[in-house]
């Protein structure tokens, strides 16, 4: 009896903390404040599928986000609050990978503070409703590292499909996330070479896959890449801005009034 209440209660804490934050997620898509990017995207979003494709190669980003949009679009209309639930439904589908795969791997405990923590960090609040590529780059990212695990621990053709679909959809996505596809293959390696190796042929087979995958957008990605070192905004990559980084994430930076304390 007392571990079925154990259990009840944890259920209540896991999937009441994924809808109270839903519910604030969708609380905020009725603000009809854009900035720039997402003014960029929905005047993408008035090209047709090749014409997107065409625009994003022009720009600094892959195209899957924009795809995406563009069929949400065209199901439930064109919409600020339309767009608006169109980022955060990947948001709650990590939230949901967090109630259910993450909880049967490592319990409900670590489910939970999953859960919490992400849901916490004041950027994840920020981006939740903003008309760009990153909770659904954040979902592709996440499923990759999760099976990741799982094909670590137990192979199978499965865990290679969840990992190369959500790898390649997450390069196709936003290049960090294609940055951290990288780190996580490059960790997955690295525990395969060192506690694991019968698992080193369907790893290799499974890198080549994804490698070919990603062929197609390669000549997009290289040209992206020297406009980018010709002039964009975003800094370059130095201590300084790998710590900005953290502050940033986690809103580290005290509040100009606690300046003025006595």
């Amino acid at each position: 009896m007392t571990k079925t209440i154990s259990k009840h209660g944890a259920s209540i804490a896991i999937w009441g903390t994924l809808g109270v934050f839903t519910l604030l997620y969708l609380s905020l898509i009725f603000s009809h404040n854009i900035w720039t990017d997402e003014a960029f995207t929905i005047q993408l979003l008035e090209n047709d599928l090749r014409g997107i494709i065409d625009g994003t190669a022009a720009d600094v980003h892959p195209p899957l986000y924009y795809l995406y949009l563009k069929l949400f679009v065209f199901l439930f209309g064109d919409s600020l609050i339309a767009m608006k639930v169109a980022s955060v439904i990947p948001l709650t589908g990590i939230l949901v990978l967090g109630a259910t795969k993450i909880r049967k791997l490592f319990g409900s405990m670590t489910a939970f503070l999953f859960l919490l923590f992400f849901t916490c960090i004041p950027c994840t609040m920020e981006f939740s409703v903003q008309l760009r590529m990153y909770s659904l780059a954040a979902l592709c990212v996440t499923i990759c590292g999760v099976y990741a695990y799982c094909f670590f621990m137990e192979g199978g053709v499965r865990n290679c499909l969840f990992i190369g679909i959500s790898g390649v959809l997450a390069a196709y996505t936003h290049y960090f996330a294609f940055m951290s596809v990288i780190m996580i293959m490059l960790l997955l390696m690295a525990a395969v070479l060192i506690g694991n190796r019968k698992r080193l042929p369907a790893y290799l087979i499974l890198g080549l896959c994804m490698v070919a995958a990603y062929l197609p957008w390669l000549p997009y990605f290289i040209h992206q890449i020297i406009s980018v070192n010709h002039g964009y905004w975003i800094p370059e990559i130095s201590p300084e801005s790998i710590w900005e980084c953290f502050t940033w994430t986690f809103d580290l930076t005290p509040p100009p009034e606690l300046f003025f304390c006595s």
